[in-house]
């Protein structure tokens, strides 16, 4: 019976096999990873910014990386060098000499496979006297391969086996190859193998372990040191709604910028920093600073040196470019990692809050939009409570005034960018041509982005029928254009309204000289008297705004007080009746932001329809969410609002176990990370469009779902939000929004 033969590679035949093999599995990762790529055809055909900030920032990230060209070129070579290996290790398995030759006893005894016995039988004597062992000469390897053929073709059994196995010996052990050189078992080196082996397994390796592992039982899942992460989880458990300068200041004492720590995210101590410090401090630059905190680890040198330092990019302050600027951007570049977790911690504070509420407190759908507001903020560099037109290369705030007039109010770079192109000159005539190019540039990079929301409920028959306690899940679509692209097709009617007093005025108003004048007179007078302290005339300036916007408002008060009345009738409502009211609610909701923002404005001032104020916001603009059994109540609409007629408990027959929400959310399409870049000249690097997508009860400020971040919207991105309705039946409204974390004030 034939056993079983391992062998080394005497030749190093099949050695060259298994390095090819393995080295070209190794080069196409290595390939991927140092490849030069370049930049889409499209971001190269885009206008580019050339703002002064825009363009010191440009300078600052080629200090930062000063051999980029070497360093590119040294990747090409790289390159060039190991594929050039893989090809000669490719050419030397191909001139290789195969090992195996076929047994042929015909060539060993040099006759023709048709010869006859005797002219075998002559041939093999002759060898065999030539290279008999015994002669001069001889070779007695030679003379045993000439017997074994010779007994190969006149033995019966030996030929039997020849021609049955190959071999006339009968069947051979199988051979396996190990593709290893031989010298790697010899006895002489043996000792250089075992310390190989044990510097590799015994050494090398539990240490790469052992490190990963004691880095990783310190960091989160947003590398984010695990003490932090408490520290901050108790600070947002005592109260429901957190400004965004509580906030901010809350970052100050992350464990990330003290002395063990700081190194790794680049943050340094220098014995210049006390001066540099104190001098910015009492410079009256920041007025917002507060550095009265005496308790630790707000009180602690590093907390108030981040503390002065988010103070001064929020400001605009210019640091020195060798020291603080230096610190400041490396605190900038890591704040996004603690608003991840802020966000994380906050979903943990609303779970125990369900289970424990006399510990903590649940938070409040305004404090999950501020920890947003900050990253918007840090971003552009800008407090929450200033316009978001300081976005926009060379607007300044003394500008501001000229966006608000008696005949305009202009609030977002939305509105601003619908006017048509003569009137946004004339609001920024002060500014040349070159500078009006830029904004234009920031217009075609802004983005504008629609939202259509389909709910159904999984493992029901009737998946558009949404019951008690049933799981939501809720399809979302985003469609993502530039602003500009948006306006040219004549989507945005709101500031189109705003300026139809103005376009229509008086046929003398066409003229650029005279309208600019007149212009020029009214806000020269309403500054004057504002100086003064005299209120501006009845129906201009501010005050007027006011009156309209109030006289505005009364008339869609009533309409909501008779909607009240009518839709009591509406209390006892037949399944049939709810299903179609969830079907016409999602075709409200698949119209878009257009839509809604038209039947908003049916019964308000131009004006107050194109304002996105802070006092809109705050007396509850876009609140969609009521919860009435009785009467069905609604609010103001504005975003994405999905209303919904819950059904009774008893009418369904559903099984709970049929369906469950998965705790990673399917993304129905493949996200890339690469979005498109941000205007962003105040942050130390490139930044990506990011956003998050989540529902809410805007009426009692409540988060329904855990915010989703969005890393890939292009042009279309699509996912889903599972939610769980509420255990009584009522009609409800809840609002699906999409924050940006890069621009001020931009949701849908």
């Amino acid at each position: 019976m034939a056993g079983a033969k391992l062998e080394y590679d005497d030749n190093g035949s099949t050695f060259f096999y298994f390095l090819v093999s393995f080295y070209g599995i190794v080069l196409l990762p290595v390939t991927y990873f140092l490849i030069p790529r370049r930049k889409d055809d499209g971001d190269k055909k885009k206008q580019v910014c050339q703002c002064e900030p825009c363009r010191r920032k440009k300078v600052l990230l080629e200090e930062q990386n000063p051999h980029g060209a070497l360093k590119q070129l040294l990747r090409i070579v790289s390159l060039v060098i190991l594929w050039g290996i893989l090809f000669l290790l490719v050419y030397k398995v191909l001139t290789l000499e195969t090992t195996y030759e076929e047994y042929d006893p015909f060539a060993i005894l040099q006759v023709d496979s048709g010869a006859s016995p005797n002219e075998i039988r002559k041939q093999y004597r002759h060898l065999s006297k030539l290279y008999h062992p015994d002669k001069d000469g001889g070779n007695q390897e030679k003379f045993m391969q000439i017997a074994k053929a010779y007994e190969a073709l006149t033995d019966e059994v030996s030929k039997e086996n020849w021609e049955k196995y190959g071999n006339p010996d009968g069947p051979r052990a199988m051979e396996f190859g190990i593709a290893l050189p031989s010298w790697i078992v010899e006895r002489k080196n043996s000792m250089w193998v075992i310390v190989l082996y044990m510097l590799v397994f015994m050494v090398g390796l539990p240490v790469l372990v052992g490190g990963w592992w004691y880095r990783s039982i310190k960091y989160g899942s947003t590398n984010v040191l695990i003490d932090t992460s408490r520290l901050l989880f108790f600070l947002m458990s005592k109260s429901s709604n957190i400004a965004t300068k509580k906030l901010l200041f809350m970052l100050t004492g992350s464990l990330e910028f003290g002395k063990p720590h700081a190194k790794i995210i680049g943050l340094k101590e220098r014995p210049s920093d006390d001066q540099e410090l104190n001098e910015l401090v009492h410079s009256g630059k920041l007025p917002q600073l507060n550095l009265k905190m005496k308790e630790p680890p707000f009180s602690t040198p590093h907390a108030c040196k981040v503390q002065i330092l988010l103070n001064a990019q929020l400001e605009r302050v210019s640091l020195p470019a060798s020291t603080l600027l230096k610190d400041q951007n490396a605190v900038i570049k890591f704040i996004p990692h603690l608003l991840n977790e802020m966000l994380n911690l906050l979903n943990q504070v609303s779970m125990v809050h369900q289970y424990e509420p006399r510990r903590v407190q649940e938070p409040s759908l305004d404090t999950y939009e501020n920890v947003m507001k900050c990253s918007q903020m840090l971003v552009q560099a800008l407090w929450d409570r200033q316009s978001p037109l300081l976005q926009l290369p060379h607007i300044l705030p003394d500008q501001l005034r000229h966006f608000k007039t008696r005949k305009r109010n202009i609030v977002t770079v939305e509105q601003f960018a619908a006017l048509p192109d003569s009137d946004r000159k004339q609001i920024v005539r002060s500014l040349s041509d070159e500078e009006y190019s830029d904004i234009i540039a920031v217009f075609a990079s802004f983005p504008y982005v629609e939202v259509q929301v389909e709910s159904h409920v999984k493992g029901d028959e009737n998946d558009h029928k949404i019951t008690a306690s049933s799981w939501v899940t809720l399809s979302v679509t985003l469609r993502r254009k530039g602003l500009l692209d948006h306006v040219g097709t004549g989507v945005s009617e709101t500031a189109n309204t705003t300026t139809t007093d103005s376009t229509k005025s008086e046929p003398g108003a066409d003229e650029p000289g005279e309208e600019e004048a007149k212009q020029e007179e009214e806000e020269s007078a309403q500054d004057e008297g504002t100086k003064s302290g005299k209120a501006p005339p009845k129906g201009s300036g501010r005050g007027g705004d006011k009156k309209k916007y109030k006289k505005g408002k009364k008339p869609q008060q009533n309409k909501k007080k008779g909607a009240k009345k009518a839709r009591k009738g509406k209390v006892e409502k037949t399944n049939e009746t709810a299903k179609e009211e969830v079907t016409s609610s999602k075709n409200e909701v698949s119209k878009g932001k257009k839509s809604q923002k038209g039947e908003k404005g049916k019964g308000e001032d131009d004006k107050d329809e194109d304002s996105r104020s802070d006092d809109d916001e705050k007396d509850g603009r876009e609140r969609s969410s009521s919860c009435s059994k009785e009467s069905g109540e609604e609010g103001e609409t504005g975003g994405q609002i999905y209303p919904v007629r819950l059904g009774d408990e008893e009418d369904e027959d559903v099984d709970e176990d049929d369906w469950r929400p998965t705790t990673k959310q399917k993304k129905l399409d493949q996200q890339d990370k690469k979005s498109h870049p941000v205007h962003a000249p105040f942050f130390p690097e490139d930044k990506q469009e990011l956003w998050w997508l989540y529902v809410a009860d805007k009426k009692k400020r409540k988060m329904i779902s855990p915010p989703q971040r969005v890393s890939g919207l292009r042009d279309e991105f699509s996912t889903e939000l599972n939610f769980q309705a509420p255990e009584k039946p009522c009609v409800i409204r809840y609002t699906v929004i999409l924050m940006s974390d890069s621009y001020m004030d931009l949701f849908y």
